[in-house]
This record gives C-alpha cells, sequence and structure tokens, in this order.
C-alpha cells in the first residue's frame, strides 16, 4: 500500500510540473461514487461488530486503488497516443504471462512455483482430480484465466498500413 501511495504521488508530481494538466478531469463521476464508497469502509470500519481484519485487507484493493484509478487515469490518459501507449505496455505484460504459463506446462514448475504449490498449500486448489490448473505468475488460476481472457492482444497484420507508417491494432 505504501508502494502503492508513493507511486501516486509521484505521478501527481510530475503531471503537476506541466502546464496543461487538466485536473478537472479526475473529478467524474467515478471519483465520486469511489469516495462514497471510501466513506463507507471507513465507517464500517467504525462500527462496533465488524470484523475488523476483513475490512483492513480489503480497503487497499476495494475502495483505495479504484478511488486513486478514478482519479489518476482520467488525467493521466489524455490523447488516443497515450490509450495505445498504455495497451502496449499491457499485451508486454500479458506475453511474459502467456510464457510463464507455456513454460510451467512444457517444462514443469520453478522452485518457487513448488514451494507455493507444497509448503504454502497451493496443491489442494492447484492439482485437483482433472489435472494442473496452471497459474503463471498470478496467486491463482482463476486470476489467470481472467487475465487471459480480458487481455488485450496486438493483432499481427496491422503492423503497417499502405503508405508505410508502422501501426498495432488491438483486439
Amino acid at each position: 500500500m505504501v508502494l502503492i501511495l508513493l507511486l501516486t504521488t509521484v505521478c501527481l508530481i510530475q503531471l503537476s510540473n506541466g502546464k496543461s494538466t487538466e485536473w478537472k478531469r479526475g473529478q467524474n463521476i467515478m471519483t465520486w461514487l469511489f469516495i462514497v464508497w471510501l466513506l463507507y469502509y471507513i465507517m464500517e470500519i467504525m462500527n462496533p461488530n465488524c470484523v475488523l481484519e476483513a475490512w483492513n485487507i480489503n480497503i487497499t484493493p476495494y475502495a483505495l486503488i479504484p478511488l486513486i484509478c478514478a482519479f489518476v487515469v482520467p488525467v493521466v490518459i489524455r490523447t488516443r497516443k497515450d490509450i495505445e501507449l498504455l495497451l502496449l505496455v499491457w499485451s508486454v505484460f500479458v506475453i511474459i504471462f502467456t510464457l510463464k504459463g507455456y513454460w510451467q506446462k512444457n517444462h514443469g514448475f520453478s522452485t518457487k512455483d513448488l514451494y507455493f504449490l507444497h509448503v504454502l498449500g497451493g496443491a489442494r486448489t492447484h492439482i485437483i482430480w482433472s489435472g494442473i490448473r496452471y497459474f503463471s505468475c498470478f496467486s491463482d488460476a482463476a486470476n489467470y484465466g481472467v487475465h487471459s481472457a480480458m487481455s488485450p492482444s496486438p493483432s499481427p497484420h496491422s503492423l503497417s498500413t499502405p503508405n508505410g507508417n508502422v501501426s498495432i491494432s488491438f483486439l
């Protein structure tokens, strides 16, 4: 959580150095909805009957990170070029975790993967009656499957346009 806040602060400081930053873009309906959601979380933490550990664990991924993204993403991503860069970086990560999943399937698990499976108890959910559920770089196979299904993939047939410019489109 500290790293997330630090990187967000650095991002906002870099944006404030530019004169063309439109901070109004960060004030959108999603930002306000996540502020209300964060206030709900804080009220639940103050509830004497709550399970404090559960609310403390979930406040970062379910309230704080969405709030930061709802504010920062519209401010940072301003043009079509920014969207294309975001999709390109995302595609590089997709290729990395796909190669890791391929390696797990065809060459076996690494020592860290085996530690996760046998010492930390991952074998209970990843080695099942029908075979092995591969998990790549993720904490479980469900995350691997969801990220694989929702990932952008560059389309190789559109790397160059008729006038010679390089263009990458995403499916």
